[in-house]
């Protein structure tokens, strides 16, 4: 049974002037925890802007994010989603984020218009070889033949040096397509064997023959064993929320070249994160857009059996509301009550946690704060496994 002690929650990044949202954490070998964030436009979740760069020096209490320090700059018309953080064995710390392209403009605001009106570009990749401190120019990724691709989780390094970025996209379409009724989403591997200077398709992590289910945004972790596991977010072709949101689990024991047949979990929740525990054990995180809205977690002894009594509630999330202002984002889609649900204060939760040198558990995550603003918060806890 695993049991959350001792969570203290502690604020990342807010301003007034953007909505920050799926972010990544990760320490370096001096201890300094950094964090990316999109810093996503306007007065509702537009889904791109730039992702930006926040630190730590005492363990999440406090950050640092001010002269804003850029990994990915938005243009007016292009932008970035996500942009997960990933520490080499060598101390690179590498960041991939999806690129999209043909933003609509609503006044000064710049965001993802549904049905074909965006487009996604390619993975593009950064680094940074001191810290954190300064980033190398952004280059692509080759998807080639998938087209288009989401990005949410980080790259995994495998003992041999090789690289995974784990990506989830349509073999047809690469229109940003909310539902995408005529192609379900996959989940699927790129692979570079050159410390992420070009990447090709691998694999295909998971996804349904029937093309009703869209199987997405893999998180991967590798057990001590070897095998690597996956926690792929699930919802159907003609609707991207509940009743869809089951996890689904699979795994891989030849290194992410051919992966079991994915698998129904207990698990209720979007999208998960994956990380191995130095005791063992896989431990997941994720968020609950239920009643009442939460982040939680989540352990596995084997990284594929997952069981509700194994779950936690690591924080309540409280539930924002007010009345509409500005532009009706939810107006511009061909389903409003879809938009407003994937836009709208239930918007919380993609959370990415590390284990940290001292055994506790960092977890960074979004949610709404009191002034209405989407915020990224971290929340430092010692987990507990014990028996129940």
């Amino acid at each position: 049974m695993l049991k959350v002690r001792n969570a203290s929650h502690y604020r990342v990044i807010a301003d007034e002037e953007h909505y920050y949202s799926e972010s990544s954490i990760v320490q370096l070998g001096n201890g300094d925890l950094l964090v990316s964030s999109p810093d996503n436009r306007g007065l509702a979740h537009t889904d791109a802007g730039s992702v930006v760069l926040s630190r730590s020096k005492d363990c999440g209490r406090t950050w640092t994010n001010h002269p804003r320090q850029f990994l990915f700059k938005a243009g007016s018309s292009d932008g970035y989603s996500s942009g997960p953080l990933s520490l080499l064995a060598d101390g690179t710390v590498l960041c991939h984020a999806d690129h999209l392209r043909y933003l609509v403009r609503v006044g000064d605001i710049s965001y993802i218009a549904p049905r074909g009106n965006s487009e996604h570009d390619t993975a593009y990749l950064t680094r940074s070889d001191d810290g954190g401190e300064t980033w190398a120019a952004p280059w692509p990724a080759r998807t080639i033949p998938m087209q288009g691709c989401f990005v949410r989780d980080g790259i995994l390094e495998l003992p041999d040096g090789a690289l995974l970025m784990p990506l989830s996209g349509t073999r047809r379409t690469i229109s940003q397509r909310l539902p995408n009724d005529d192609d379900a989403f996959r989940s699927y591997l790129l692979r570079s064997d050159d410390r992420g200077e070009i990447w090709y398709y691998y694999s295909a992590i998971a996804l349904d023959p029937a093309g009703v289910l869209n199987l997405w945004e893999p998180a991967i972790a590798r057990l001590s064993t070897g095998r690597i596991v996956a926690l792929l977010r699930s919802d159907y072709v003609h609707m991207i929320a509940p009743p869809g949101g089951d996890l689904y689990s699979c795994y891989s024991d030849d290194d992410g070249a051919s992966w079991s047949i994915p698998h129904r979990t207990p698990l209720w929740g979007y999208p998960a994160d994956l990380i191995t525990l130095k005791d063992g054990g896989a431990l997941a995180t994720y968020g609950y857009r239920r009643d009442p809205l939460s982040i939680r977690v989540a352990f596995s002894k084997d990284g594929t059996t997952w069981a509700k009594e194994d779950a936690a509630v690591l924080r309540t999330i409280p539930l924002r509301s007010q009345e509409q202002t500005g532009p009706s984002f939810a107006a511009l889609s061909p389903s409003p009550e879809l938009s407003t649900l994937n836009v709208g204060f239930r918007h919380i939760g993609y959370p990415d946690s590390k284990q940290l040198a001292d055994g506790r558990i960092a977890t960074v995550y979004h949610m709404w704060d009191e002034g209405l603003r989407q915020c990224v918060e971290c929340t430092v806890w010692d987990v507990e496994i014990g028996s129940a």
